[in-house]
């Protein structure tokens, strides 16, 4: 949605500031990245377990149905092109990253987690930002998934709470978390029970 999130990856700093909406937005190219005047934006709505990928799928989908609308738009001349408010403007350049090398605090809460690992999710698709990690045990480790338990904090922030061979349970700053395909930093599937 200009002119907020101006730039690259988009879709994965929403999903880090938890937004609740998303969109596409047709402009007018000019010298400066994102700036020019605005034909068309369609919302996108972001669901609750949204990942970057999820998102990026439904802002492909959504630019597809609405570029044929701003086609007619433009054949009828039927359209005004809006000066983006430069004020409401924020840019993600090429080489933003995520806060502290995209490491987890586990004194962040189970809800910052969660945001932080879906919105460095693109599934099978190469990642261009960085994988999501947690200290355990002293080891870092590459998060794929999270699910955030019903329960509310059990244990001082790190505890680990329950391990088997596919699932590590552990105890955040608000709630408990279930972490899953866990790797290594050289992307080699560990146990969590070792």
């Amino acid at each position: 949605p200009l002119p907020r999130y101006a730039g690259g990856n988009a879709t994965t700093w929403a999903l880090l500031n938890r937004e609740t909406t998303h969109a596409v937005t047709w402009h007018i190219m000019e010298a400066r990245i994102d700036t020019g005047p605005i034909l068309k934006q369609v919302t996108v709505p972001i669901d609750a377990n949204e990942t970057a990928l999820t998102l990026d799928t439904k802002c492909f989908e959504a630019a597809a149905r609405s570029f044929n609308e701003l086609l007619e738009d433009l054949e009828a001349g039927e359209f005004q092109p809006m000066p983006q408010a430069s004020k409401q403007r924020s840019y993600f350049g090429r080489y933003k990253r995520p806060p502290s090398g995209s490491v987890i605090s586990w004194l962040s809460g189970a809800e910052a987690m969660d945001s932080m690992v879906r919105a460095l999710d693109f599934g099978t698709l190469p990642n261009p930002l960085a994988k999501p990690k947690v200290w355990i045990k002293d080891q870092l480790f590459s998060v794929g998934k999270l699910d955030m338990t019903e329960a509310a904090k059990s244990s001082p922030p790190g505890t680990i709470l329950h391990a088997d061979s596919d699932v590590i349970e552990v105890s955040t700053a608000t709630r408990d978390v279930r972490l899953s395909k866990l790797k290594t930093l050289d992307g080699s599937s560990i146990s969590p029970a070792r």
